[in-house]
């Protein structure tokens, strides 16, 4: 699957239209990961290890649920809330 193909389906958010945005992008994800709390990191990083490319719907559907559970957590509300003011 492209990556453009992902996006249109909804796996993915945001999308690089070349290499070069992609340096951007990528510092761009790489603080908002930061901004959600350790627990938060450490989650997704298991996750991205996990699924290591993987389109099975299992992993994807486990996925979704932890970002729900990560999301529902207080420090992550907070990050968000915080975001969403300034």
């Amino acid at each position: 699957m492209s990556g453009s193909e992902a996006y249109a389906l909804g796996l993915v958010d945001q999308l690089a239209e070349d290499r070069d945005g992609l340096d951007a992008l990528t510092a761009s994800v790489a603080e908002r990961l930061a901004e959600g709390g350790p627990k938060a990191l450490s989650a997704t990083k298991r996750l991205l290890n996990e699924i290591d490319g993987s389109l099975d719907e299992d992993v994807v559907l486990r996925g979704a649920a932890l970002s729900a559970r990560v999301l529902a957590r207080p420090e992550a509300q907070a990050a968000l809330s915080a975001r969403l003011r300034g």
